[in-house]
């Protein structure tokens, strides 16, 4: 039986909100040779099409100075094409990289976790809670209000539907 005190011990595994993130996802339009544009605390040079690389806008804070990572592109529908980091450790084909210990790598070779991962169910449940409070309103699970302009009508059925499972839980 797996669960709470099941006697394993349990590995701390750091937080992906914890490190500086590289995203991918949307830079098709940016990657072309010569290329450069800044995210965050890096700059970023596109020296071909499958490399790029990523340098460091403050290298007085640490040793860091720059990395090289190859793009990989695979098809999409409709002949567009999306581009995917290839993880400097492990090689595998992923859309974020993080920075950690001088070097980018993928989560999972950094092993990090998402906070949601590490959430008990009350706490699973209680978050769901406050993502229909931010949809509907903070009074969701006491009386059913109004439905915020813009919101389909079956979205907003489907979210009161939500809240009453969530009122027979909380």
């Amino acid at each position: 039986m797996r669960g709470y005190e099941d006697g394993r011990r349990r590995r701390w595994k750091g937080r992906v909100e914890h490190y500086e993130g590289v995203n991918i996802r949307g830079w098709s339009r940016r990657l072309y040779s010569g290329n450069q544009f800044d995210i965050g605390f890096f700059m970023v040079t596109v020296r071909c099409q499958n490399l790029i690389t990523v340098s460091n806008k403050f290298k007085h804070l640490n040793d860091f100075s720059e990395a090289q990572i190859e793009v990989s592109w695979s098809r999409c529908r409709y002949g567009s094409m999306r581009p995917w980091f290839c993880c400097p450790s492990c090689n595998n084909r992923v859309a974020v990289l993080y920075f950690a210990s001088d070097a980018f790598a993928c989560r999972r070779c950094l092993n990090l976790a998402y906070a949601s991962q590490s959430m008990s169910p009350v706490r699973r449940l209680r978050n769901a809670r406050n993502i229909i409070y931010e949809l509907v309103g903070s009074d969701a699970l006491n009386n059913a209000p109004t439905k915020p302009k813009g919101m389909r009508r079956i979205t907003y059925r489907r979210v009161l539907a939500t809240s009453d499972k969530l009122r027979h839980f909380l």
